[in-house]
């Protein structure tokens, strides 16, 4: 085998040196956003706080207020913790390229697994949080207002997420405000709209 060129293997020791700053994370579908996660419940973030562990790994912890619990077995009022991978503690950050919920946020979360082993604890990673705004409006992982929700099973592994799972349908805020002046546009869900669906399409899928 012919030696590596000095410049190459120098690039090649850099690239290997650098964390990981985002990940490439398939689309979902709304019947595995129904099927899969092992819990899915309405809550606030009350504090969040980044450690280093002995092997020199950074993960994030999430504390969360359980306002409903929507799917799976968990004591509304209580507190849940989550871990993600990366974060900041002193002057080391390492990302993942997911975005850490922060203190003040309100939510609907599809957790995918409660054991802490995963990178990002999230069905879909950011596919499956729903931001609450103040207006009880729902904001998708793409930052757009969720619109409706379609039962879809035809993920394709090959399609990256744009953070949304297929069938969440989604409208900008800006194309939603422009309603007003008279566009036609679909109206955003209210959370109660939100949960009402989702119990809907939980309920047929089960029969």
């Amino acid at each position: 085998m012919p030696p590596i060129p000095f410049r190459l293997l120098c690039g090649l020791l850099l690239i290997l040196a650098l964390p990981i700053q985002a990940a490439s994370i398939a689309q979902i579908d709304t019947a595995t956003l129904l099927r899969a996660p092992q819990l899915v419940f309405q809550g606030e973030v009350l504090d969040r706080r980044s450690r280093e562990s002995a092997n020199g790994r950074i993960h994030t912890y999430v504390d969360f207020q359980v306002e409903e619990v929507l799917a799976g077995d968990y004591a509304p009022g209580t507190l849940l913790t989550l871990r993600y991978a990366g974060g900041q503690v002193g002057d080391r950050g390492f990302s993942v390229g997911a975005r850490i919920p922060e203190p003040g946020e309100r939510g609907v979360y599809f957790v995918e697994s409660l054991n802490g082993r995963l990178m990002h604890p999230l069905l879909g990673w950011s596919q499956g949080r729903f931001r609450i705004r103040t207006d009880g409006t729902l904001l998708a992982g793409n930052d757009e207002l969720v619109t409706a929700l379609d039962v879809d099973d035809t993920t394709d592994s090959a399609v990256l997420s744009r953070g949304v799972a297929r069938g969440v349908k989604t409208r900008s805020v800006e194309a939603s405000a422009s309603r007003s002046r008279g566009a036609t546009a679909a109206v955003p869900l209210s959370l109660e709209q939100f949960k009402m669906r989702l119990r809907e399409l939980r309920q047929g899928m089960a029969r």
